[in-house]
């Protein structure tokens, strides 16, 4: 990372930061649009879905343990999209979402997902956001 080149930050609870990681889940879907693209450093949220992470766990004994609070890899921010309803369905596979379509989501295109050595306590926030410097060069330095 050069100096001065700070990454955004993307919080997701789990099992869907694990699923991001082990590229299983191409795309996040979020009720916000925004012009970044490049770099997020993959955040997990205190509270897993809980449904999900049950839900998982019982297809895969490996996704009954994720790790939450704190920075867990980083993946590339593609392209983000509006959904419609055909969009909805014809990009299920992507985003894992078992819902109905709704308006006004957005589809985050993530690719190249690295995962960390080991996670990496920390706060997380809404939106993107950005990691302190000492943070990133934790987080750099865990790649």
């Amino acid at each position: 990372m050069a100096e001065g080149h700070r990454i955004p930050a993307i919080s997701i609870r789990q099992p869907w930061a694990e699923l991001i990681l082990r590229g299983t889940k191409t795309m996040e879907v979020r009720k916000w649009h925004d012009a970044y693209r490049g770099p997020l450093w993959v955040h997990t949220g205190l509270r897993p879905d809980g449904h999900a992470c049950v839900e998982y766990a019982l297809r895969d004994p490996s996704m009954s343990e994720l790790f939450t609070g704190g920075f867990v890899g980083l993946v590339e921010l593609t392209a983000i999209i509006s959904f419609d309803a055909r969009c909805w369905e014809d990009l299920r596979p992507e985003h894992l979402d078992t819902g109905s379509f709704r308006p006004r989501l957005f589809g985050f295109f993530l690719k190249h997902a690295r995962r960390l050595r080991r996670p990496v306590e920390a706060k997380g926030d809404l939106g993107l956001f950005y990691p302190d410097t000492e943070l990133q060069t934790t987080l750099a330095g865990m790649l």
